[in-house]
């Protein structure tokens, strides 16, 4: 048995998508026992074993966890080589997990895993794509929303969904953890696909202070992430000016953790303003850092888009809010009714338990088959 992992967006992401990657092949090392493979894309920087030190310590601080039990690879997918020498490589493998950015390519290996994250619509339809797809024995995605979008418009059939795992035990020694008047959000700031819009989060929160004076005085808005487009941070820096709101790009595993168990809300407005049957894919897909945030005890209140209502499920529906007021008045109800709020902080703490370690790993077992 040799697994490889191969993903076009590593090593230049640090995102759930990659988050979820990573904890796949942990899984897997924990199941098997066995070192597994995670292929960048073959170029001479990759090549370089000074540069995937550097990525794997990279990676290890965004993940807090070791990746010793993995070992890199380069490879020719990705790359202008022709399909024969990319097909070749794939055989080696007896399993091939690939995180597809819409791209396909003839895969050999005895279980080609195929995963879609991102529920694109404009994929080639041709024969040879067609053809494509037979070489691919189990395909999966991150999302029930991601499987509908797929199976809609890619014409394929999605065998099961996947969805990213958050670990329990990482935010139980924060469980008692003194909470603070702070809302937090998560997320890479940048304006493409599916944009986190802090812009509106930053907009939501003035009006806040605005509606409410008490607001500026006692509560903080925190947003987090890495940065990707410099000037939409330099944008939003200027909005916030004059308003307790602060920007952190280089927090790592366990300072992310701290931060959202001491938040008592978590705000998330991605898919704002976009009409999610034309353009699926600039929603959110799934919403790790929704969950992470549940998992923390923070409440959230998010966008009624994507993946995010998959996340809240049904019983948590009253925290999915559709326009800036109806996020407002949930906002200024749960600090105005305390009992309340420690009631949803109980449910959605329980929700987060469906995305558990314990359950992801017999779920990636399976996937697998291992």
């Amino acid at each position: 048995m040799k697994i490889a992992l191969y993903s076009p967006y590593i090593p230049n992401h640090t995102g759930g998508g990659e988050k979820h990657l990573f904890s796949i092949a942990l899984a897997l090392h924990t199941k098997t026992g066995m070192p597994i493979t995670v292929a960048l894309r073959d170029t001479p920087a990759h090549r370089d074993a000074t540069f995937q030190a550097r990525i794997k310590k990279t990676y290890e601080m965004f993940l807090d966890q070791s990746l010793d039990c993995i070992t890199w690879e380069t490879t020719p997918l990705g790359t202008s080589a022709n399909p024969l020498t990319k097909y070749l490589w794939t055989r080696r493998y007896s399993h091939l997990f690939y995180t597809t950015d819409g791209s396909i390519f003839f895969s050999g290996a005895k279980n080609s895993i195929l995963h879609i994250q991102v529920p694109l619509t404009t994929v080639s339809h041709s024969l040879t794509q067609r053809l494509k797809y037979t070489t691919w024995s189990h395909i999966n995605t991150n999302s029930l929303f991601t499987k509908q979008v797929v199976e809609r418009e890619w014409g394929v059939r999605v065998d099961s969904v996947l969805h990213p795992v958050v670990s329990l035990k990482e935010f139980a020694p924060l469980a008692h953890q003194k909470k603070t008047n702070t809302i937090v959000s998560v997320g890479r700031f940048f304006t493409q696909l599916h944009a986190k819009r802090q812009d509106i989060l930053i907009e939501m929160f003035i009006n806040l202070c605005q509606k409410q004076p008490s607001i500026k005085k006692k509560w903080s808005l925190q947003l987090i992430g890495p940065v990707e487009d410099a000037s939409y941070v330099a944008q939003l820096r200027t909005k916030a000016v004059g308003y307790p709101i602060s920007f952190h790009h280089d927090v790592d595993r366990l300072e992310l953790v701290k931060r959202l168990s001491r938040a008592r809300l978590f705000w998330h407005a991605a898919g704002y303003g976009i009409k999610q049957s034309k353009h699926p894919e600039q929603v959110e897909h799934f919403g790790i850092s929704t969950v992470e945030a549940m998992a923390a005890g923070a409440v959230p209140l998010v966008h009624a888009k994507g993946g995010q209502i998959e996340v809240l499920g049904p019983e948590l529906k009253d925290l999915l809010w559709h326009t800036k007021e109806e996020c407002s008045n949930k906002t200024l109800e749960l600090i105005a009714n305390p009992d309340l709020y420690t009631s949803f902080q109980a449910s959605v703490r329980q929700r987060a338990w469906q995305f558990d370690q314990s359950l992801f790993e017999k779920r990636v077992a399976a996937v697998f088959g291992v």
